[in-house]
């Protein structure tokens, strides 16, 4: 990340089992804060599909706890996902978390 770059509180996270629901990424990452929606997806780019997520947190310090705690996961690959300029077009269509 660059140093004029803040963090997002949007949690990139890879390594995903294929097909993990969004139910089980909201479990998996409930306690770290409060979570305003959470995405997953498979990819299918070879014989071995794989899977990643997107959480989005109400606060950067959620996000981070997240992004510790996951880290030491050897599967698991989280980090701050990167800012982007549709950033208020994606707000506006909120994937709201499982229960809300």
């Amino acid at each position: 990340m660059a140093v004029d770059e803040d963090p997002t509180p949007n949690v990139y996270i890879d390594g995903l089992p294929p097909n993990f629901t969004e139910e089980e990424l909201y479990a998996m990452t409930k306690d770290f804060g409060s979570v305003i929606s959470v995405r997953t997806f498979t990819r299918h780019v070879s014989e071995h599909p794989s899977g990643y997520g997107f959480v989005l947190f109400e606060t950067v310090d959620s996000a981070a706890k997240c992004i510790e705690t996951l880290k030491h996961y050897r599967n698991l690959h989280p980090s701050f996902s990167k800012p982007c300029l549709l950033s208020v077009v994606v707000l506006q269509q909120v994937h709201k978390a499982p229960g809300t």
